[in-house]
């Protein structure tokens, strides 16, 4: 027997991210709770995986100049980190990229690299959050797996307690073999 429980409050997001996430996803009723007002949202919109690097270096270096720490900004991927063009990359808007190694200690926990700036997946930043959030790999044109997409941006968002930085891929969809 599978249940399932919706809270109707969002006490995490502040109230200019929440009002983002409702407008982008008004599926995902809920009211904003939490007495913060937050920045404002950032979009970028790219048409290559080169152009989504330069839009996030920038948001990095912008967030920076904000007074953030490097620790306090995650990269999350709405895709599968080795899917995304940051899998590999070493450093962001001049921070090292801390990122999972593919190994795992002699416990079984994952070994990370050794930068501040983390890069993962929404899937392993559940239930966890960061002042200043930079979605990436964001593509939500049609498919068979919309639904999903959706709900993994929606949770993505909402992990920022202060800043979202949106990184729309708007890559025209392949039609090689057609």
């Amino acid at each position: 027997i599978s249940v399932t429980y919706q809270a109707r409050d969002n006490y995490r997001s502040p109230y200019r991210i929440a009002r983002y996430i409702n407008r982008m996803f008004p599926e995902f009723e809920f009211e904003p709770r939490n007495g913060i007002i937050g920045l404002d949202v950032q979009e970028y919109s790219v048409a290559n995986a080169r152009a989504q690097l330069h839009a996030v270096d920038r948001a990095v270096k912008g967030l920076l100049r904000q007074g953030l720490a490097p620790a306090e900004i995650v990269i999350l991927t709405c895709g599968g980190v080795g899917e995304s063009v940051f899998r590999g990359v070493e450093a962001v808007g001049g921070c090292p990229l801390r990122q999972f190694t593919g190994s795992y200690n002699r416990d079984g926990e994952r070994m990370y690299s050794a930068g501040e700036l983390r890069f993962t997946s929404v899937a392993r930043f559940q239930g966890q959050q960061s002042p200043a959030v930079i979605l990436v790999d964001m593509k939500l044109s049609d498919g068979d797996d919309l639904d999903q997409r959706r709900r993994t941006a929606f949770i993505g968002m909402t992990r920022a307690s202060l800043r979202l930085e949106v990184v729309w891929n708007c890559e025209p969809t392949s039609t090689a073999g057609r």
